[in-house]
């Protein structure tokens, strides 16, 4: 199931170094997905993915910017409404080590949400 008629080549987007809105390029509204339950570093990281996203033109829904205060199922159906919100959702290297990341990658697949692995290494630098 490919959701439709929806292209699949986000990845190029997400590797382009500036969308140019002047040539007809629309920018990737592009959600992050990742452990962000028990890692202590998970705000530096998502920040990180969402400022190279951002600096290439593209709109970043970030579940990391969330206040803290709420239960889980509340983080949970407000970054699936994201996720859906999103033309690409861009898992981190460690969204195995998380529940809900593996929930978004499972819903993904379910209903053919565009989805990619973050084509960067943490930290700085191409994988």
């Amino acid at each position: 199931m490919n959701g439709g008629n929806r292209p699949t080549v986000y990845i190029i987007a997400i590797r382009r170094t500036v969308c140019k809105p002047e040539k007809g390029e629309e920018p990737v509204k592009i959600y992050i997905a990742g452990k962000i339950t028990g890692d202590k570093e998970y705000k530096a990281k998502f920040q990180e993915a969402a400022q190279r996203f951002q600096a290439q033109g593209h709109v970043v829904l970030n579940p990391a910017i969330l206040p803290a205060g709420l239960e889980e199922r509340d983080y949970m159906q407000i970054a699936l409404a994201m996720l859906n919100a999103a033309d690409l959702a861009v898992f981190l290297p460690d969204y195995k080590e998380s529940e809900g990341a593996m929930i978004e990658w499972a819903w993904c697949e379910r209903t053919g949400k565009n989805k990619a692995k973050y084509p960067y290494r943490i930290g700085g630098g191409e994988p």
